[in-house]
């Protein structure tokens, strides 16, 4: 059907100006968390039940990392997918998740739609997500939403470290939940402003 392929060329147009105009406006703030935290940082989108990576900085320390640009990984073992959860009602994600089978990597991901809402709950309420090994087990990451001038989470920000750099005192968590909740609320001003 010539309609259909027209619409989905527009609405796939659409997404491309929209993640353009996006890592635009994300780049030095992500920049400026990697520098902070010598973390890989990510941003991504929710396609689906998953996170599409849509940028990354690696660390300027050396590990390395399953996320790459263009990238899905499961929103519910990742940090930048609960994050990007939170934009959406427990309804809508309840229709979003209703057909998957949570695939467990490792015994702290969450394995049921229940888990996952109560974990967007809390994220929400808390305005970061963590992923503590829950894809990668020897990695931790934080991530936060990013909103545009509607209000409405567009994307998110992310910050991973090896576990053993919270371990050596090189970075706390609590540092990277700063960091990342800054730069993710810097971004969401930005798009704000942007005509």
């Amino acid at each position: 059907n010539r309609f259909t392929l027209g619409i989905q060329a527009w609405e796939s147009t659409q997404q491309y100006l929209n993640s353009s105009q996006l890592i635009s406006v994300a780049e030095s703030h992500i920049t400026e968390l990697m520098n902070d935290l010598h973390s890989a940082v990510h941003l991504a989108v929710l396609s689906g039940v998953d996170a599409l990576y849509l940028a990354q900085i690696k660390s300027d320390r050396s590990f390395d990392l399953p996320s790459k640009v263009g990238v899905r990984l499961p929103a519910q073992a990742t940090a930048l997918g609960k994050s990007l959860l939170t934009g959406y009602s427990d309804e809508e994600i309840r229709s979003i998740f209703k057909n998957l089978v949570f695939k467990k990597f490792n015994s702290a991901t969450i394995g049921s739609l229940d888990e996952l809402l109560a974990e967007v709950s809390k994220v929400r309420t808390n305005g970061y997500s963590e992923s503590n090994g829950e894809l990668v087990e020897s990695f931790y990451c934080v991530a936060a939403p990013v909103t545009d001038k509607t209000g409405k989470v567009v994307a998110a920000i992310s910050s991973t470290v090896p576990k053993r750099y919270l371990a050596e005192k090189r970075v706390t968590k609590e540092r990277m939940r700063m960091c990342v909740q800054d730069e993710a609320r810097q971004v969401s001003e930005e798009l704000r402003n942007y005509s």
